[in-house]
């Protein structure tokens, strides 16, 4: 990757992001940690050379985030967005997502203890991607909590889904495993 970008925050001093206006982050061919970060009030990305549905992309990259928050996007289809992207999402939060909370395309990951709450459409949107879940809890989700598509291939263990429009739909020639989820 030719770029890498570090969030290092702790627990007493986490790293702060909060939007102003229409503001968004993109990472293209990157390393990406990010570690007690707190991201607010973004929209997606639209200017005069490009247009992206997330408030966060990743784009090409190789993504661990950890111990994160991420609430109350503006505007947008997805708060955040992997696309061809290999990701690790550890003991986080999405609040207040505008709409989809993660969409994934075409990208693998493993998601651990992801809490969501106030989703204004899908939780977990894949295209395409090989994703596994564990220990997650979907909260009030207006649309699906996991929505599998175009041949995406998911492990969803271990997770709870309450207040949902859908828990869990699975088309488009995916394959989708679920164990012990309530």
């Amino acid at each position: 990757r030719s770029s890498k970008v570090i969030f290092n925050g702790n627990l007493k001093n986490p790293v702060s992001i909060k939007g102003f206006n229409d503001n968004s982050i993109y990472f293209d061919d990157c390393i990406v940690d990010m570690n007690f970060t707190n991201i607010s009030e973004l929209s997606n990305l639209h200017n005069q050379f490009l247009s992206l549905p997330s408030a966060l992309t990743f784009y090409n990259s190789d993504v661990v985030i950890k111990s994160s928050t991420f609430k109350k996007n503006l505007r947008g289809d997805d708060f955040i967005n992997f696309y061809n992207s290999d990701f690790i999402i550890n003991d986080c939060l999405i609040e207040n997502s505008f709409s989809d909370a993660i969409d994934s395309d075409f990208s693998k990951g493993k998601i651990y203890n992801l809490h969501l709450k106030n989703i204004g459409n899908d939780g977990l949107d894949f295209s395409g991607s090989e994703v596994e879940i564990y220990d997650s809890f979907f909260e009030n989700v207006m649309d699906k909590a996991v929505s599998a598509g175009e041949s995406s291939k998911l492990i969803f263990k271990n997770s709870n889904v309450s207040n949902s429009e859908l828990a869990i739909v699975v088309k488009d020639g995916s394959e989708l495993i679920s164990e012990s989820n309530i």
